[in-house]
């Protein structure tokens, strides 16, 4: 027998240039020695016997000897032979000392069964009793990690085992085995995985046609409802469907909040009737990206395929993927500007920003420093681009020097917005990205605009080659052509004073928002039929942009997420909304809606929507 000792550690550097191995020398394992013989009841030598115990095995000689060096430590040691019956004792092997035995085996054929050859139980702990019948010594062969009892017995008794709670979500399975020589019997333990919520859903309903938002919840394991209840109010219900194999369930929670996660609990019984309370939260939406500080606006680059957030508290620019649900890159802007807005240059492919102080804290901080930097998306560079200078006949205590918003058409040239940091002066300036974004004033003569006439807000049309533009006060609409540097107007047949406006990004349209009225208008004044909303609220909305249906409008305020048909004026579907959402967003292969909204006086957060969530809804 050779001496038991430990296998070498091999420790794995690995570095930048150079890998290697160091062998530490091994330390020697404290062992004793076991010895002994085998006789029958005769004295008569017994050849070919097997000494057993955990992990070793050793073998009498022609004279019934054996020999071998031990680990220290305690052990059941079974020995068994053909046509004799097996003996079990128990033995401490010391440190450099011999052990020695002498076994006197009877003629028989050892023969054992059990009480039971299979046991189910749930995630719960406990113990089980296993009556063992035998007419010799014998073995338990227990390698689990979660069943502990006694390693050994003899003859017919009773044996307790335990058994540990499952705390995962799988199940688990084990297997006894009871051993007396040539003869064993099997025993099969089984657990129950841990009840556990494995999906949630939050589905939008309808409040035009009474269609009640609901819940859905699937288990790992089938189970029977007792009450269902929010832990955000007094509601409960025992109203529900089971689905799914009574895995799953379904009810209505009426109303719900799109862009909230509402908070649950539900008591159900499993199939051993045990009652379990879980709490959970179910998301109105589909994705949130949660962040520290406050999001002041985003944009769409990479073909819509990634949301660019500008953020700041602390200050900075995060780059996030809608296919990954992950946050790319983040870059520090902390040494450059707060970024309050942005706005992407389809020239050079840069994204501008405007903004405040870069150690801005206060929740709806305001642009006010006459900086734009420019950042290239693509390599992750930031500089200043220009500083707007005050010009001879600007007030020298409130200048308007201010850029609050800027486009850029295809060409390079673009139109920037000023502001006055202590009056309500607007100006405007053509800017040139070509030129070292000089600027230079419009020429009114043969335009539309008056000189008096001022703007609030600028957008790229869908194939970057105008501008639309919204003049403040009025109910006119401006459109800059970059061919012509000439800005023409559209006046709607409606007097309300205008909210916003949002280009559609696959035609030469753009929706209005007005006080009172809404619609789409395209270039020559033609307009779709009119939609009559409650415009004071803090609206924002963008295009469907699925295929057939180009007159589809997301309208999103302080209290409703709208779809409303321009194709009629019909309002398709609405719900109740998380208020304070803003900018809302469509992508342009009509897949997702993209918001984001307050969550505390220390976050804020994205919130995407799969648009299949409301294309369920028939058009009226």
């Amino acid at each position: 027998m050779k001496k038991f000792k430990s296998t070498f550690l091999l420790l794995f550097m690995l570095t930048l240039f150079t890998s290697c191995v160091k062998e530490i020398e091994a330390e020697e394992i404290p062992i004793g020695n076991l010895s002994g013989i085998v006789i029958d009841k005769f004295d008569n030598p017994l050849k070919d016997a097997t000494i057993s115990l955990p992990d070793y095995t050793l073998r009498t000689n022609a004279q019934g000897e054996f020999s071998g060096l031990i680990p220290v430590g305690e052990y059941s040691v079974s020995v068994s032979r053909d046509k004799y019956l097996t003996q079990v004792t128990k033995i401490k092997i010391s440190r450099d000392e011999t052990t020695s035995l002498i076994f006197i085996l009877e003629v028989g054929e050892p023969e054992i069964s059990i009480s039971d050859d299979h046991f189910s139980f749930s995630e719960d702990s406990g113990v089980f009793h296993v009556e063992v019948t035998s007419n010799a010594d014998w073995t338990v062969v227990n390698n689990s990690d979660w069943i502990s009892g006694p390693g050994s017995g003899g003859g017919n008794m009773t044996v307790e085992f335990a058994y540990t709670e499952n705390e995962s979500a799988e199940p688990r399975s084990d297997t006894l085995y009871f051993v007396s020589g040539t003869a064993q019997s099997q025993l099969v333990v089984n657990q129950e995985k841990k009840l556990a919520i494995i999906h949630v859903e939050g589905i939008s309903g309808n409040l035009d046609n009474v269609t009640r938002d609901s819940v859905y919840v699937l288990f790992n394991k089938p189970i029977s409802v007792i009450v269902i209840s929010s832990n955000w109010n007094s509601w409960s219900t025992n109203t529900y469907k089971l689905t799914d194999d009574s895995h799953g369930v379904r009810f209505e929670y009426w109303p719900a909040s799109l862009g909230r996660e509402h908070p649950f609990n539900i008591r159900v019984k499993d199939n051993f009737e045990k009652t379990h309370s879980l709490d959970f939260g179910v998301p109105f939406f589909d994705t949130r990206m949660t962040i520290e500080g406050f999001i002041s606006d985003f944009i769409m680059i990479n073909d819509d395929k990634e949301v660019l957030v500008a953020a700041y508290n602390p200050s900075r620019l995060i780059r996030y993927s809608l296919l990954k649900d992950s946050i790319l890159q983040t870059y520090d802007l902390s040494q450059y500007i707060s970024p309050l807005k942005l706005s992407y240059s389809p020239n050079n492919s840069s994204v501008y920003i405007m903004g405040s102080l870069p150690d801005a804290s206060l929740y709806n901080t305001r642009i006010n420093r006459p900086d734009i930097y420019r950042f290239d998306w693509q390599t992750g560079a930031i500089v200043k681009a220009t500083t707007i200078e005050k010009e001879i006949n600007d007030p020298s205590q409130h200048p308007t020097i201010i850029p609050f918003d800027l486009e850029f058409t295809q060409s390079g040239l673009g139109i920037v917005l000023l502001k006055s940091n202590g009056n309500n002066n607007l100006d405007y300036k053509l800017i040139d990205n070509n030129d070292n974004y000089q600027l230079s004033n419009y020429n009114n003569i043969g335009s539309d605009i008056n000189p008096e006439d001022r703007f609030t807000c600028v957008h790229r049309n869908f194939d970057n080659t105008k501008l639309f533009l919204r003049l403040n006060n009025t109910v006119k609409y401006g459109i800059f052509e970059s061919s012509t540097l000439h800005i023409t107007t559209v006046v709607p047949p409606y007097v309300s004073l205008g909210q916003f406006i949002t280009p559609s990004r696959k035609e030469d349209k753009f929706y209005v928002a007005q006080l009172n009225e809404q619609f789409i208008i395209d270039t020559q004044g033609n307009i779709s039929q009119i939609t009559e909303l409650d415009n004071r609220n803090g609206p924002s909305a963008d295009f469907n942009y699925r295929d057939n249906e180009e007159k589809i409008i997301y309208y999103i305020n302080n209290e409703y997420f709208r779809v409303m048909n321009h194709n009629n004026g019909n309002q398709i579907m609405s719900a109740i909304g998380r208020s304070n959402q803003k900018n809302l967003t469509s992508t342009l292969d009509g897949n997702y809606i993209i918001t984001h909204t307050k969550l505390s006086t220390e976050s804020n957060a994205l919130l995407i929507y799969k648009t299949e969530r409301f294309s369920n809804h028939s058009n009226k």
